[in-house]
């Protein structure tokens, strides 16, 4: 019988309770790998391990040192072969800015993937191999209503991820560095109304195709593709044609 690509490997995956993190786990899962699911909401967790015998629940923070010890603790039995840096929040304040808003969402999107990287590196540098797989988002690239904690901090992500790759390639070390750039998928992160909700992608979808990706060893996966091209138009566009775009959308 011919294995899948993910057979035996042990894969983590942040933020796995829900969304995107939660169809990867499942389909990973499905096709045998072992899939260590790191969440902070322990029923959702526990309702994603009833699904398979495949996914083992760890409900944790990243964002504290108490996940850089308890990770430690999975890599004593399980070295990881695949990680995905899934977890992240949005928030949208009543306020025009918010500081607080702004440090929590660094605090999951960036310094909580790089806490978990952290630890991962020696031991996937000792093993000579290892795959590593930012989830940015192609607002990164530019800003948006209401999102500017969020797309900041995407934005950060991307850049941190492309220089761990080159560092690693300057070093001759065998990781692989893949970043995701999904356009709007339909989650709780998005309105459920609107252009928004329209434009969105099933959750599915981009699951499968970072699913593809991750077995061709992409560095970069962007999904739709259309939206990719429309994100780069946008990008580089005056501000004031931007502005004119983009103000009057929600995020």
């Amino acid at each position: 019988m011919k294995h899948s690509f993910f057979h035996d490997k042990n894969i983590l995956i942040t933020g796995a309770s829900r969304g995107l993190g939660r169809e990867l786990a499942l389909h990973c899962a499905s096709q045998g790998a072992r899939v260590f699911a790191i969440a902070r909401d322990e029923e959702k967790l526990r309702l994603l391990a009833a699904t398979s015998s495949h996914i083992h629940p760890y409900v944790a923070d990243i964002t504290q040192e108490a996940w850089s010890d308890q990770l430690r603790r999975i890599l004593h039995e399980y070295p990881i072969d695949i990680a995905i840096l899934n977890a992240g929040i949005k928030e949208r304040s009543e306020h025009l800015f918010s500081l607080p808003s702004v440090e929590r969402t660094f605090a999951v999107n960036v310094f909580g993937a790089c806490r978990t990287v952290e630890v991962l590196l020696p031991q996937m540098r000792e093993q000579q191999h290892g795959h590593l797989v930012f989830i940015s988002s192609m607002g990164a690239h530019h800003g948006m209503v209401q999102a500017s904690g969020y797309n900041a901090s995407k934005a950060a992500l991307l850049n941190l991820a492309t220089s761990l790759r080159m560092d690693l390639v300057r070093e001759k070390i065998p990781i692989t560095v893949t970043v995701v750039e999904p356009g709007l998928f339909r989650t709780s992160m998005i309105s459920s109304k609107g252009l928004m909700n329209w434009l969105a992608m099933d959750v599915s979808a981009v699951s499968k195709r970072i699913i593809k990706g991750i077995v061709r060893g992409e560095e970069k996966i962007v999904c739709p593709k259309w939206m990719s091209f429309m994100t780069q138009v946008i990008a580089h566009v005056p501000g004031r044609w931007q502005r004119m775009l983009l103000t009057r959308v929600k995020s």
